[in-house]
């Protein structure tokens, strides 16, 4: 028989055998009643070799209300443009909360409204699109 009590730790989740733990720089720590708070911040990753951010105006101008206030795209943003705003397979986007997913998924969408827009088409000389030809299911959160 294996006796799971007699193998776990007394001290549960709070068991620190390390004598010591270095934090990085701009790190800090605060002892709170029952618990210790510990702030590493987020990691500055370097731009990869070739890699760009893609400003606003690179897009078609006709998807540029669909990001409002922005400027440029960020990191993830710009690295998923080819696939997510131009290509035609499936993605799969596993990145942390606030990486930028959510304009990834727009892209997707712009991408689909794009095939079926009909530029000058409307009236007055506006765009048009067949709202009929398409669907789009966008479930939020995952």
């Amino acid at each position: 028989n294996l006796d799971l009590a007699d193998l776990s730790f007394g001290e549960g989740a709070h068991l620190m055998s390390n004598r010591t733990c270095e934090l990085p720089a701009q790190s800090w720590r605060a002892q709170k009643k029952g618990y210790e708070e510990v702030h590493v911040p987020a990691v500055k990753h370097a731009p990869g070799k070739d890699e760009r951010l893609v400003a606003l105006e690179e897009l078609p101008e006709w998807t540029h209300s669909a990001f409002k206030g922005m400027a440029r795209l960020n990191r993830i943003q710009s690295k998923m443009k080819p696939a997510a705003l131009e290509g035609e397979g499936n993605i799969l986007l596993c990145a942390p909360t606030g990486a930028g997913k959510t304009n990834c998924a727009m892209m997707t969408m712009l991408n689909v409204i794009g095939r079926y827009r009909r530029p000058g088409a409307g009236p007055e000389g506006a765009d048009a699109y067949d709202l009929d030809a398409f669907k789009i299911v966008y479930v939020a959160p995952m």
